[in-house]
Order: structure tokens, then sequence, then C-alpha cells
């Protein structure tokens, strides 16, 4: 994800300022006032000098594509969706906590997660678990946590080699996965 201050090759942090709004935030969550008097229709807010819809602003996502396999092969394609993410802020310097003990198979499994926050891996939130050389990407809830074991549900993780790298996500509300081919003939072609 892209946030002020990034460099990407080519471009400086002036020519990025405002992409993570432009592209990874919906302008479809409309603000809306509700009056006192409960039998009084709510009220769309208007912006006063466009009259244009306000919107909240609360919803962003971020995707993230993986190949299956070699060339020719589908793609696995995630949608994180995200709720009260600040998009103005840089992302803080963190380090990503360390995986041991993984166990993974068909619909999850559990890992063992050191130097994870706490408030990150309560249950409810998201991890996406992949492994370092092997490219695959996977997103799993967290189901229940155990001091630093974490019980995850998800899809099933097919590759021999386990997770070594766990992000941990607190603000997901959601992840939506497909698995589309790569070229060829598709609904869209």
């Amino acid at each position: 994800v892209i946030g002020q201050g990034a460099t990407i090759t080519g471009l400086n942090s002036t020519t990025v300022a405002g992409v993570p709004a432009s592209t990874f935030q919906a302008r479809d969550d409309l603000a809306v006032e509700f009056p006192e008097d409960a039998d009084q229709a709510a009220v769309l807010v208007r912006n006063t000098t466009t009259n244009a819809p306000e919107y909240q602003g609360q919803y962003t996502w971020m995707a993230t594509v993986v190949q299956e396999g070699g060339a020719g092969s589908p793609l696995r394609v995630a949608v994180a969706v995200f709720e009260g993410r600040d998009t103005d802020k840089e992302p803080p310097t963190t380090t990503a906590p360390t995986v041991s003990s993984p166990s993974m198979g068909l619909g999850g499994g559990g890992i063992t997660l050191t130097g994870a926050d706490e408030s990150t891996t309560k249950p409810g939130n998201w991890v996406l678990l992949s492994h370092s050389t092997d490219g695959q990407y996977l997103w799993y809830r967290i189901l229940a946590r155990d001091g630093n074991t974490l019980a995850l549900t998800g899809p099933d993780w097919t590759n021999s080699n386990q997770p070594d790298q766990a992000n941990v996500f607190d603000s997901v509300v959601a992840v939506y996965e497909q698995t589309i081919p790569e070229g060829g003939n598709s609904a869209w072609d």
C-alpha cells in the first residue's frame, strides 16, 4: 500500500500524495444525519458548494494477486476490506512477528507468533500468512488465542512448505478471494 512520502520507481512523494485515498478508498459509504425524532426521515449530507453527496471514507482496501503456478496458471486474487484505516499517515514501521510451529492444513490450522501485539491478534482479526520463497500468500481469520498460539480458519494450505511469515491486521472487516484464469477466455472478454 502506498502511503504519503512513499517512493515508487521514478515517482516521489509529491506525485503520489493522495494516491491511497483516490485508489484504495470507496466513496460509497454516504454520510447521513439522523434527526432526534425517529419518525422523521434521515437526511443525506451534501457538500455546500457542489451539492454532491458527502461520504465518510471509513472503508479502504488492498489486494493481493498471486499466480498459483507457472505461466498461464490461474491467479488467486484476495481483496481485504479495512474499516477506519487512516490512509493519510505513514504506516507504522514494525517488525513482522516471527512464525514458529506452523501446523497448517485443511481449512486453516495453528501457528505460534512471537513479537505480535496482543491487541492485533485477538479473535476476529485477520492475518496474511506466506512462505518466503514459494510465493504462497493466504488470508486467515483468528478464531482463538492462547498466549502466542493462534487458531486460524481459512483456505487449505496446500504447499508442502509451511508458512514462515505473517502480517497481522487489526482493522480488516472482510476478505474476499477468487481464483481467476490468467488470460484466455473470461466473462469479460
